[in-house]
């Protein structure tokens, strides 16, 4: 039933009541979802996030965290999230205090966080972190992997075979890391074009120049390195 009050001014001593119409009366009540459990709203996220909806993914994991604010797994999936967001150093701040909190979240919040740190530009940071990683666990192939390409990138291709005759004992590497293994000067032509590979800083670009038979602007590059004393 409907109430409607008319004449409510200074002048009405009473309200009038007027009686529901027929279509008002024949209106659905809006249906009243139940309560999720946490993990339903973190897999309708971890969804949306494969499908690309970035937004819905972020409405759906506050939504479980919300309801579960000290679960791990909430938590470490509002940082992956926030990361789809680009908010990458509220991201890294997630997963930096979650690493405290819970330490068996350590591990893979250095592997994430890293990979954050390279998408940033901060390759230091990037290099330090999968170093820690390697520390705790000696093999893991990802982290060798990862940071192989980081070192490749800069140029220090010397450092990096290290990492990568680690992959070759452990029977885990792509055929172009061998490749690399076989020519630790500069990358062959063609490799050194694709994206993943793509140079950081003067020596990785010289490097790249050098493979591109451009000497004269890897001297360039090179140039433009501060000298040490």
């Amino acid at each position: 039933m409907t109430l409607a009050i008319s004449g409510c001014d200074s002048k009405t001593a009473n309200p009038v009541l007027t009686p529901p119409t027929e279509t008002a009366a024949a209106a659905p009540l809006p249906a009243v979802e139940p309560e999720k459990d946490p993990s339903v709203w973190r897999e309708e996220a971890a969804t949306a996030l494969q499908s690309g909806d970035v937004s819905a993914a972020s409405h759906a994991i506050r939504a479980s965290v919300a309801a579960a604010p000290e679960d791990p797994q909430n938590v470490f999936f509002l940082a992956i999230v926030l990361g789809a967001e680009h908010r990458f150093p509220e991201a890294v701040r997630v997963l930096d205090r979650l690493a405290v909190a819970v330490p068996e979240t350590r591990l893979p919040a250095l592997g994430q966080t890293a990979e954050w740190m390279v998408i940033q530009g901060h390759y230091s940071q990037a290099e330090s972190r999968y170093r820690e990683l390697l520390d705790l666990v000696p093999d893991a192939i990802m982290a060798h992997r990862q940071l192989a390409i980081l070192l490749v990138r800069q140029g220090h291709r010397l450092e990096a075979a290290k990492h990568l005759r680690k992959m070759c004992q452990q029977g885990n590497i792509e055929e172009i890391e061998l490749r690399i293994l076989l020519n630790l000067a500069v990358m062959f032509s063609k490799d050194a074009k694709l994206d993943e590979w793509e140079p950081i800083g003067p020596l990785g670009q010289s490097r790249y120049e050098m493979s591109q038979s451009h000497p004269k602007n890897a001297i360039a590059e090179l140039s433009s390195l501060p000298v040490s004393h």
